[in-house]
């Protein structure tokens, strides 16, 4: 492979088929299967760290002057959007639903953690913690959430072979799941990891306890419902934003 100067960062795409090099003068991807560079950008030397969204399609810069998150077409390499934070950005990571990017901010002022929505590219929130220059994403649960079930049928937990399908109308309930203490979860609809809702399978928000748990909680499929496979999240508002935990997948026949 031909070397990059002075490497900053270094990423593997989900798939394993990329890899990216962040260096001091240029962005850089490499096959894997050929070991060959494939695209290669300039870049001022004011690029700090980068992070890949889970599903592999972009890239997302740290931008240490003057301050912003700058998001890559993982293919071309070009340029999507510049996110402006208004400080010094150290590090990134992505959201395991690819619904967020963090950034590490300061010193300075502001300073603390931003959070980016993914879906529009902006700003959503500046978390004050003080000046730091790395950020990590985990996932709010070490093991996934119990098998949720549905009255008259049965939906599966994403990598079974079995589903049946459920009649709109049907109920999940015993659905329980990890989260964040004292914020209300509904249960919803998705196709596209989460972000946009289709349907709202309850009314009435059940609240995780102190101990980041949601209860049992159940809801009714629309009637409305177009047939086809969905995901099913847990989703809480957090300011302009929201927190999903899951997905599992429901057919609806």
């Amino acid at each position: 492979m031909p070397a990059a100067r002075f490497p900053m960062a270094v990423e593997v795409s989900p798939d394993g088929a990329r890899v990216y090099v962040l260096a001091d003068r240029d962005l850089r991807s490499y096959s894997t299967a050929t070991n060959t560079q494939v695209a290669q950008v300039p870049l001022p030397t004011n690029y700090m760290d980068l992070a890949v969204s889970p599903d592999g399609t972009r890239l997302y810069l740290a931008q240490y002057f003057p301050g912003a998150v700058v998001v890559l077409d993982a293919a071309s390499l070009a340029v999507v959007a510049t996110v402006p934070v208004g400080n010094h950005v150290w590090d990134v990571a992505v959201s395991p639903s690819g619904d967020r990017v963090y950034g590490a901010i300061g010193p300075g002022s502001p300073e603390g953690l931003v959070v980016i929505d993914t879906a529009t590219n902006t700003l959503v929130t500046l978390v004050p913690t003080g000046p730091s220059n790395g950020v990590a994403v985990t996932s709010a649960s070490s093991s996934p959430p119990p098998a949720p079930v549905v009255e008259g049928a049965t939906f599966y937990i994403d990598g079974t072979s079995s589903r049946s399908g459920v009649v709109p109308g049907s109920r999940i309930s015993g659905f329980t799941s990890s989260a964040v203490p004292g914020l209300g979860y509904r249960l919803v609809l998705s196709r596209d990891g989460c972000r946009t809702v289709l349907a709202v399978l309850n009314a009435n928000p059940r609240f995780a306890n102190s101990n980041g748990v949601i209860g049992s909680t159940s809801g009714s499929v629309p009637a409305g419902t177009a047939p086809g496979r969905y995901q099913v999240c847990f989703l809480a508002s957090i300011g302009n934003g929201t927190t999903v935990t899951g997905p599992v997948t429901l057919d609806v026949t």
